[in-house]
Protein backbone atom coordinates (compact mmCIF):
# COMPACT_ATOMS: atom_id res chain seq x y z
CA UNK A 1 0.00 0.00 0.00
CA UNK A 2 1.27 3.57 -1.28
CA UNK A 3 0.39 5.16 2.18
CA UNK A 4 2.28 2.72 4.23
CA UNK A 5 5.09 3.52 2.13
CA UNK A 6 5.17 7.08 2.64
CA UNK A 7 5.20 6.42 6.42
CA UNK A 8 7.81 3.73 6.42
CA UNK A 9 10.18 6.64 4.31
CA UNK A 10 9.08 9.00 7.27
CA UNK A 11 10.18 6.63 9.63
CA UNK A 12 13.47 5.86 8.18
CA UNK A 13 14.21 9.67 7.85
CA UNK A 14 13.39 9.93 11.25
CA UNK A 15 15.19 7.34 12.73
CA UNK A 16 18.56 8.36 10.86
CA UNK A 17 17.98 11.85 12.11
CA UNK A 18 17.59 10.59 15.75
CA UNK A 19 20.30 8.10 15.45
CA UNK A 20 22.89 10.33 13.98
CA UNK A 21 22.34 14.25 13.54
CA UNK A 22 20.27 14.80 16.62
CA UNK A 23 23.50 14.88 19.24
CA UNK A 24 24.88 17.48 21.79
CA UNK A 25 26.33 17.82 24.82
CA UNK A 26 22.62 18.59 25.71
CA UNK A 27 21.10 15.66 24.22
CA UNK A 28 20.87 12.36 27.12
CA UNK A 29 18.27 10.28 26.32
CA UNK A 30 17.80 8.74 30.49
CA UNK A 31 16.88 12.80 31.31
CA UNK A 32 14.15 13.55 28.21
CA UNK A 33 11.07 14.50 29.54
CA UNK A 34 8.28 15.40 27.46
CA UNK A 35 5.87 18.17 28.54
CA UNK A 36 2.21 17.65 27.07
CA UNK A 37 0.48 20.81 26.34
CA UNK A 38 -2.79 21.08 28.58
CA UNK A 39 -5.14 20.95 25.04
CA UNK A 40 -3.73 18.63 22.52
CA UNK A 41 -2.70 20.31 19.32
CA UNK A 42 -2.57 18.75 15.66
CA UNK A 43 0.70 16.88 16.68
CA UNK A 44 -0.96 14.89 19.35
CA UNK A 45 -0.15 11.39 19.59
CA UNK A 46 -1.51 8.06 21.51
CA UNK A 47 1.05 5.35 22.70
CA UNK A 48 0.40 1.88 25.00
CA UNK A 49 3.10 0.34 26.44
CA UNK A 50 4.24 -3.09 27.76
CA UNK A 51 7.23 -4.63 29.93
CA UNK A 52 9.37 -7.53 28.95
CA UNK A 53 12.00 -9.15 31.65
CA UNK A 54 15.37 -7.57 30.03
CA UNK A 55 16.89 -11.44 30.10
CA UNK A 56 13.74 -12.72 27.66
CA UNK A 57 13.11 -9.33 25.45
CA UNK A 58 15.87 -10.99 23.15
CA UNK A 59 13.49 -13.56 22.17
CA UNK A 60 10.34 -11.38 22.52
CA UNK A 61 11.37 -8.68 20.06
CA UNK A 62 11.45 -10.71 17.00
CA UNK A 63 7.95 -12.36 18.35
CA UNK A 64 6.49 -9.07 18.02
CA UNK A 65 7.74 -8.12 14.87
CA UNK A 66 6.27 -10.97 13.38
CA UNK A 67 3.42 -10.82 15.41
CA UNK A 68 2.70 -7.11 14.15
CA UNK A 69 3.26 -8.36 10.36
CA UNK A 70 0.55 -10.83 10.63
CA UNK A 71 -1.50 -8.59 12.69
CA UNK A 72 -0.93 -6.15 9.34
CA UNK A 73 -2.12 -8.96 6.64
CA UNK A 74 -5.08 -10.13 8.25
CA UNK A 75 -6.85 -7.15 9.84
CA UNK A 76 -5.00 -4.75 7.33
CA UNK A 77 -4.18 -2.19 10.43
CA UNK A 78 -0.55 -1.04 11.56
CA UNK A 79 0.61 1.53 13.53
CA UNK A 80 1.22 5.11 11.92
CA UNK A 81 4.34 6.02 13.94
CA UNK A 82 7.50 4.92 14.55
CA UNK A 83 7.20 2.47 17.66
CA UNK A 84 9.41 3.10 20.63
CA UNK A 85 11.40 1.18 24.12
CA UNK A 86 12.77 2.04 26.63
CA UNK A 87 15.23 0.05 29.62
CA UNK A 88 13.93 0.47 32.64
CA UNK A 89 15.86 -0.32 35.82
CA UNK A 90 14.44 -2.58 38.41
CA UNK A 91 12.14 -0.33 40.81
CA UNK A 92 10.65 -1.58 43.65
CA UNK A 93 9.46 1.44 45.14
CA UNK A 94 5.83 1.08 43.71
CA UNK A 95 3.58 -2.15 43.71
CA UNK A 96 2.79 -1.99 40.49
CA UNK A 97 5.99 -0.87 38.69
CA UNK A 98 6.55 -3.31 35.88
CA UNK A 99 10.19 -3.21 36.66
CA UNK A 100 9.69 -4.68 39.92
CA UNK A 101 11.23 -8.13 39.51
CA UNK A 102 14.17 -6.52 38.05
CA UNK A 103 15.16 -4.72 34.52
CA UNK A 104 12.93 -4.65 31.94
CA UNK A 105 12.39 -3.35 28.72
CA UNK A 106 9.22 -2.05 26.44
CA UNK A 107 7.90 -2.17 23.55
CA UNK A 108 5.32 0.52 23.00
CA UNK A 109 3.57 1.49 19.73
CA UNK A 110 2.85 4.73 19.06
CA UNK A 111 -0.22 5.89 16.78
CA UNK A 112 -2.77 9.23 15.90
CA UNK A 113 -5.42 7.32 17.59
CA UNK A 114 -6.61 6.68 13.87
CA UNK A 115 -9.29 3.75 12.74
CA UNK A 116 -8.05 0.48 13.99
CA UNK A 117 -5.95 1.17 16.86
CA UNK A 118 -8.54 0.49 19.91
CA UNK A 119 -8.62 -3.07 18.23
CA UNK A 120 -4.93 -3.04 17.73
CA UNK A 121 -4.16 -2.41 21.16
CA UNK A 122 -6.99 -5.41 22.63
CA UNK A 123 -4.97 -7.79 20.26
CA UNK A 124 -1.96 -6.28 21.70
CA UNK A 125 -2.27 -6.15 25.02
CA UNK A 126 -3.63 -10.04 24.79
CA UNK A 127 -0.75 -10.93 22.91
CA UNK A 128 1.83 -8.91 25.30
CA UNK A 129 -0.01 -10.67 28.22
CA UNK A 130 0.35 -14.21 27.25
CA UNK A 131 4.67 -13.19 25.98
CA UNK A 132 4.33 -12.33 29.94
CA UNK A 133 4.79 -9.19 29.58
CA UNK A 134 3.55 -6.71 32.44
CA UNK A 135 1.47 -3.00 31.68
CA UNK A 136 1.85 0.34 33.48
CA UNK A 137 -1.58 0.62 34.11
CA UNK A 138 -2.09 3.94 33.98
CA UNK A 139 -0.11 4.04 30.43
CA UNK A 140 -1.81 0.87 29.01
CA UNK A 141 -4.52 1.49 27.66
CA UNK A 142 -7.86 -1.33 27.93
CA UNK A 143 -5.77 -3.13 30.26
CA UNK A 144 -7.84 -6.01 31.96
CA UNK A 145 -8.19 -7.20 35.09
CA UNK A 146 -6.77 -10.67 33.90
CA UNK A 147 -4.32 -9.43 32.52
CA UNK A 148 -3.32 -7.11 35.32
CA UNK A 149 -3.38 -10.12 37.60
CA UNK A 150 -1.45 -12.35 35.30
CA UNK A 151 1.40 -9.46 35.37
CA UNK A 152 1.42 -8.19 38.71
CA UNK A 153 -0.08 -11.25 40.62
CA UNK A 154 -0.30 -10.69 44.64
CA UNK A 155 0.91 -6.91 44.39
CA UNK A 156 -2.36 -6.48 43.11
CA UNK A 157 -3.88 -7.57 45.77
CA UNK A 158 -1.55 -5.97 48.18
CA UNK A 159 -2.39 -2.61 46.75
CA UNK A 160 -5.76 -3.33 47.32
CA UNK A 161 -5.49 -3.81 50.54
CA UNK A 162 -3.20 -0.91 51.03
CA UNK A 163 -5.74 1.36 49.32
CA UNK A 164 -9.05 0.10 51.55
CA UNK A 165 -6.50 0.72 54.54
CA UNK A 166 -5.32 4.58 53.60
CA UNK A 167 -8.89 4.74 52.17
CA UNK A 168 -12.09 3.71 53.84
CA UNK A 169 -14.32 5.57 52.89
CA UNK A 170 -13.55 5.40 49.09
CA UNK A 171 -13.18 8.95 48.49
CA UNK A 172 -10.16 8.83 45.89
CA UNK A 173 -11.22 5.39 44.22
CA UNK A 174 -12.17 5.76 40.63
CA UNK A 175 -13.93 3.40 38.03
CA UNK A 176 -10.33 2.45 36.34
CA UNK A 177 -8.78 1.02 39.99
CA UNK A 178 -12.24 -0.35 41.30
CA UNK A 179 -12.40 -2.50 38.42
CA UNK A 180 -8.58 -3.40 38.42
CA UNK A 181 -8.84 -3.93 41.69
CA UNK A 182 -11.57 -6.65 41.41
CA UNK A 183 -13.85 -3.97 43.75
CA UNK A 184 -16.67 -3.85 41.81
Amino acid sequence: MIRYKVVDAYGALWRVNLETLIRSKNTFAPDQIIRYPEVAGEGRYTFSLWAFPEDTFATVLPKYTKWVKNYYKTKGYRTNMLHVGYRIAQDRNSLLSYSFQGNAMTIDPVSTGNQGWWEFLAAYNDWSSDQGGIPLPNQTFGVTRAQAVRALGERLDAMAVKRAELDPANRFLNSFFRDLLGLS
